[in-house]
């Protein structure tokens, strides 16, 4: 899996950078306003110019540096972390392992999950859009993403009466689950190279498994009105943000453990959706 961390560098050589922008053209006198038409309409021939006439480069980012969300693409087998995501909130270098993992682990995790969903397993490690499932392996896969399904179906919004779409976010609740998984197995196998757990934080009565996990839903703290919430339910691929939340955490057993939760109880259920292995 390739990886594009922070910007291209092939950016900081002027010819290939006077290339890219060789084609756009303004003047000093442009409005931001019809600046930004300009740029947005010199984007769209590129892409169209590329499609018809070019090749995309390996390297090649995808989206904009400066965004603040990673992306996986199948066809190049390549996870985006741009420069937008790797700064505060989401990291620091001297923020707790913890919370490094808890946050920006869980993206890296959620978006390496993405080659192994429902469309990013239709393509190999190089980028080919090809059949390499065995029809043993996508049988299993599909009986365990029913599970899944089912389980985000159940959750359902009293005030506007409509629930979450199981099967239209179901890539992207799978990626949430094996985001966790990943960033909490990780976080352990930094712990256990490292000689166990850091100092914990002063005035906080908390370990730093319990703030891998508050780190970790602390990324989908927010606000939604009903309308939008609504649009969401009817039309988007993520399942809304509190549900990112409960979701991975109540089909993960270490989080029960980490917070002592009651056997059979909300957040420790007896039966979970077990698509990714967890210790």
């Amino acid at each position: 899996m390739r990886r594009n961390v922070g910007f291209p560098r092939w950016i900081r050589n002027n010819d290939l950078l006077d290339k890219y922008y060789e084609r756009l053209e303004f003047s000093d006198q442009e409005s931001a306003f019809s600046l930004n038409l300009l740029t947005r309409s010199w984007s769209v021939k590129e892409n169209f110019r590329l499609l018809l006439h070019g090749t995309v480069r390996s390297d090649d980012f995808g989206g904009s540096p400066t965004a603040t969300n990673a992306w996986y693409n199948p066809s190049l087998n390549s996870i985006t972390l741009p420069a937008g995501e790797i700064q505060p909130p989401f990291y620091k270098g001297d923020y707790p392992k913890a919370v490094i993992f808890g946050t920006l682990g869980s993206i890296i995790g959620h978006e390496m999950t993405h080659a192994f969903d429902q469309t990013g397993s239709l393509y190999d490690e190089h980028g080919n859009e090809v059949n390499w499932w065995s029809t043993e392996s996508k049988s299993r896969f599909k009986n365990a993403t029913q599970c899944l399904i089912r389980d985000y179906a159940q959750y359902c919004f009293q005030e506007l009466r409509t629930c979450i779409n199981g099967r239209a976010t179901l890539n992207e609740n799978l990626a949430d689950l094996g985001g966790l998984t990943v960033a909490h197995t990780a976080y352990k196998l930094w712990k256990s190279r490292h000689g166990g757990d850091e100092p914990g934080l002063p005035l906080l009565d908390i370990t730093m498994d319990q703030l891998f996990f508050l780190s970790f839903a602390s990324f989908w703290c927010g606000q939604t009105n009903e309308k939008t919430l609504r649009s969401q339910l009817q039309t988007a691929s993520h399942s809304p943000g509190k549900y990112r939340v409960i979701g991975p955490l109540r089909n993960y057993a270490p989080f029960a453990r980490a917070f002592n939760c009651p056997d059979d109880s909300y957040m420790n259920r007896m039966q979970r959706c077990n698509l990714w292995p967890s210790s």
